[in-house]
């Protein structure tokens, strides 16, 4: 398959990763390589790589493992989006074809209609095609990107918010075909807020994913 996952993180929120893996090996179905990308601590988890540049900046530290990434298309998330429902080897091909038929650089992963009003232009088939006008263009919501498409807007000092804000910015009437999949409910859930602040619910949601054991752990 022509896609890696790139997980963002840092050594300080790296206790949610155990968690994450949990849920990512249990709701993402297909079998591709997955890069954490931490600043200087690691894990001893299978199956993952973990891609520690040092106490450098986030955008610098992600640029490092696209850089060794060696598909065309990553599926690039944070380490406290916790996946709550299946995504299939079948359906994840799907979006891969999608993307390649239409020149599709980026599918975002959330419900529709979605709090964060991205303004579509229209639809094809189950995606809506998000207005270059969008004040989200480069929302770090869980998505499959081009990573070309990705290096144009990710530079070395950004933070995750000054990606999604600035870059957002950056990225209006200079981007084509973005487009969010339409889904009936959602993938995943936010552990946590800026500043590692928890989301409401969150114990609940574990208790739900019969993660409960995993709580002692988590450093929030």
């Amino acid at each position: 398959m022509n896609l890696t996952t790139v997980v963002g993180t840092c050594d300080s929120y790296l206790d949610l990763i155990l968690g994450f893996s949990m849920l990512y090996e249990r709701y993402f179905e297909p079998n591709i390589e997955t890069l954490i990308v931490s600043e200087t601590e690691v894990l001893d988890i299978p199956k993952y790589n973990f891609i520690t540049p040092g106490k450098k900046a986030w955008g610098e530290r992600i640029l490092k493992a696209l850089s060794e990434t060696q598909t065309e298309y990553v599926f690039f998330v944070l380490e406290d989006y916790y996946l709550s429902q299946l995504l299939t080897t079948e359906y994840i091909e799907y979006l891969l074809k999608f993307m390649d038929n239409y020149s599709v650089n980026k599918i975002t992963l959330t419900p529709v209609p979605d709090f964060a009003k991205y303004e579509y232009l229209e639809s094809i088939n189950t995606m809506h095609k998000i207005s270059p006008n969008s004040p989200w263009l480069t929302s770090i919501q869980p998505a499959i990107w081009r990573k070309s498409e990705l290096l144009k807007f990710l530079k070395p000092e950004y933070s995750p918010w000054d990606f999604e804000m600035i870059g957002s910015n950056e990225a209006k009437n200079n981007i084509e075909n973005y487009f969010v999949a339409k889904l009936d409910k959602p993938i995943y859930f936010n552990m946590v807020r800026q500043g590692k602040v928890p989301s409401p619910g969150w114990k609940e949601f574990l208790k739900e994913q019969n993660i409960t054991q995993y709580d002692s752990t988590l450093r929030i």
